[in-house]
């Protein structure tokens, strides 16, 4: 978006500069950072959230192994 506009008197160039088009710009585009950021955070509370009760699922399982080595690895592919 051009917010400059030029305009010829005569001999001499004379530039108009809309600032508030530019300050309406720059006001949308910082709120669409707040938002982005504010998205983030909430996704990494939701994370946080489900990490936790994978954890505690993980540690009631009650897993009764009669070979010594069985799962004591695992394989992740993503």
């Amino acid at each position: 978006m051009n917010f400059c506009r030029c305009i010829k008197k005569g001999l001499s160039e004379v530039i108009y500069m809309d600032v508030a088009a530019a300050s309406v710009v720059m006001s949308q585009a910082q709120l669409k950072q707040q938002v982005g950021v504010s998205m983030m955070g909430h996704a990494k509370d939701q994370m946080a959230v489900q990490q936790q009760g994978l954890e505690k699922l993980i540690e009631s399982a009650d897993v009764n192994v009669d070979h010594p080595t069985l799962g004591n690895h695992l394989d992740v592919k993503a």
